[in-house]
């Protein structure tokens, strides 16, 4: 669809897609009718009107659309949370646009005392977004040749050690990287913390995998949406066999247990750092 590196025109893009009026001509959230995707689009000019979007710990923040006064949830900010479509992400670069590449809404969070672009502060919405990564097949490609995942033979408290740890990226390629190595760190810490026991029913899985090695399948959830200190962190996440799992997603009482994980994971864990 677009080729990462290459330089597209605004006003190509604009007239292809017919993205959303509103949107703003330096930076802005392009809304293509009709189409399953999202352009987001960064750059210098944004800081003009308070836009300050940056990796930090290989997630990017990206502030919402909105010049003046509080951003609110209407056009481009509510497709990025709501409509599930594919994201990605644009450069300005030499009058341009720069493709970047793909990224997942992750979560969102408010900051307060963002200017405007009269000067006056107001409340900003900021999207946390993670480069696109794969990880079920990177999984599946382990099993299918037989290999183990090195970090099951690591010591598990040098395993926690590397899931709770914080590198900065110095490029959006590093930050990739990083992001994947840190969630299959967490992945695999949860789940050898738990040792093939539920964290939240304490049953033992309900079968044994075919992944290397040979264990209860049990799945990690985030008790907590991912929040702006990186996509994942031991203390937000238990290992729950698939029932559950489902309990939290679709029980009726599916809050009130998610808070019960959390209760029993500071007891685990302590606080999230």
């Amino acid at each position: 669809m677009f080729e990462q590196g290459r330089t597209y025109k605004r006003n190509q893009l604009h007239k292809e897609w017919r993205g959303d009026r509103q949107l703003q001509q330096q930076g802005g959230i392009l809304t293509p009718r009709n189409q399953p995707f999202i352009v987001l689009v960064t750059g210098p000019e944004g800081r003009h009107y308070g836009y300050e979007d940056k990796w930090i710990d290989g997630v990017f923040h990206y502030f919402g659309a909105g010049q003046e006064g509080p951003m609110e949830w209407k056009r481009g900010n509510r497709a990025i949370r709501d409509s599930g479509k594919d994201l990605h992400l644009f450069e300005e670069a030499g009058g341009g646009l720069r493709y970047w590449g793909q990224l997942d809404y992750a979560d969102f969070r408010y900051r307060d005392g963002v200017p405007d672009k009269h000067g006056k502060k107001r409340r900003a919405i900021v999207f946390l977004l993670t480069p696109r990564q794969d990880l079920v097949r990177k999984e599946a490609q382990t099993r299918q040749e037989g290999r183990q995942d090195r970090r099951w033979s690591m010591d598990q408290g040098e395993l926690r050690r590397r899931a709770r740890r914080r590198r900065k990226a110095r490029t959006p390629q590093e930050a990739k990287r990083l992001v994947y190595e840190r969630s299959e760190d967490v992945r695999v810490y949860v789940l050898m913390r738990a040792d093939g026991v539920c964290e939240g029913c304490g049953e033992k899985g309900p079968f044994s995998t075919r992944a290397l090695p040979l264990r209860p399948y049990l799945e990690p959830h985030h008790t907590e949406r991912r929040s702006d200190d990186g996509p994942d962190e031991p203390a937000r996440v238990i290992a729950l066999c698939p029932n559950c799992h489902r309990r939290v997603h679709f029980g009726v009482d599916g809050d009130e247990y998610n808070l019960q994980l959390k209760r029993k994971l500071r007891k685990i864990e302590g606080p999230p750092s």
